[in-house]
């Protein structure tokens, strides 16, 4: 809806002060708009551009309100097209750099082009009126449903949750209702990033898929970020990727394969053991499952100077609480003789209660 609209001295082929308030989109996406520009419009010639535009108001919904600055030139020749420029967003702490072009087809299309030093994702989702993952998914399909886009996002840093990740680029296209990451990628400390997935839209519904890489170099580094109360070092990788709906409580599945490190857990579990090696170990590897209050872990085994120890059903539940049974690699009664219990910070080791088979 339009509040009021202002022209000062409209005229062909002269610049005019323009002054719009009101509401964006039809439902609204933007609110509360008050926008200020100068307004040049060549002689019958279909098109005209906005210079020192100054855009303020707020998206459908958010909490954070927004400024757009830049130049807006636009064509009113089909299919129309729109053009921002030099533009520069404004939220919160916040600023990023546009460019974006417009295209009214049959099947509209948008490309857009987004670069920042630093972008902190709390205040971008307050900005959008985004408050979870669902909600983030659901404007991400309603893009898609109705648009094909060519969309690259590149940050020096970026804030998610209590990830710190630096150097990242993404670049996502979409086309007749499927959007796909062609690249990603990103830094953490210790480790590289790289990430892929697509999002397919249609009358069947929505489906997501999406798979996480990360090429570790540094463990010590990376579990440091992360703040967990355990101490690794070391080197692997580490795959997770989205898990079929009909797998549902498990969310993700994933696995890790890491070199010549140390675990702080481990080296308790070696003492309880009267074993040698301590900490460290050669290979560590394992598959997981993620459910939305846990993580399981499965096949988990770890070799060092050629020896074996086994973890099997290891669990990590609400509140980092430990649970699974220990066994030694290549023993004849295959029977655990070790429990696991306790939490992360303080884990805990008692003998099985399932006896071994008397010699």
């Amino acid at each position: 809806s339009v509040e009021r609209v202002e022209l000062e001295g409209l005229a062909f082929d002269r610049a005019l002060g323009l002054r719009f308030m009101g509401q964006i989109g039809l439902p609204p996406v933007l609110e509360d708009v008050d926008m200020r520009g100068v307004l040049f419009m060549p002689a019958a010639r279909g098109h005209f551009r906005v210079a020192d535009l100054a855009l303020l108001g707020r998206m459908a919904g958010a909490t954070l309100p927004l400024e757009l600055t830049g130049e807006l030139a636009v064509s009113a020749h089909m299919p129309a097209q729109m053009a921002l420029e030099s533009g520069k967003l404004s939220f919160g702490r916040q600023e990023m750099v546009l460019d974006g072009v417009y295209i009214g087809r049959e099947r509209p299309h948008f490309t857009l082009d987004a670069r920042a030093e630093s972008l902190d994702s709390a205040e971008l989702a307050a900005m959008m009126g985004l408050a979870d993952r669902a909600e983030w998914l659901s404007t991400l399909a309603s893009i898609t449903e109705l648009h094909d886009y060519e969309f690259r996002v590149e940050l020096g840093q970026l804030q998610f949750g209590r990830l710190s990740l630096s150097d990242v680029f993404v670049q996502l296209a979409a086309v007749e209702g499927r959007s796909v990451i062609e690249r990603g990628q990103a830094t953490l400390p210790g480790a590289l990033v790289e990430f892929e997935g697509q999002l397919q839209v249609d009358d069947e519904g929505r489906g997501l898929s999406a798979q996480v890489q990360l090429d570790i170099d540094d463990l010590a580094a990376l579990m440091a970020m992360l703040d967990l109360p355990v101490s690794a070092s070391g080197a692997g990788r580490l795959v997770v990727g989205t898990a079929d709906a009909e797998a549902f409580p498990v969310l993700a599945r994933g696995s890790i394969r890491l070199f010549d490190g140390e675990l702080s857990l481990l080296g308790g579990l070696r003492n309880e053991l009267q074993l040698p090696g301590g900490a460290a170990f050669s290979t560590l590897e394992a598959d997981f499952l993620v459910q939305d209050d846990r993580t399981e872990f499965t096949g988990l085994r770890i070799h060092h100077e050629g020896a074996r120890l086994d973890l099997d059903g290891l669990l990590l539940g609400p509140g980092q609480q430990l649970a699974g049974q220990v066994k030694l690699g290549g023993s004849e009664s295959g029977l655990p003789v070790q429990e696991l219990g306790g939490s992360l910070d303080s884990p805990e080791f008692s003998p099985s209660r399932i006896a071994l088979p008397e010699q």
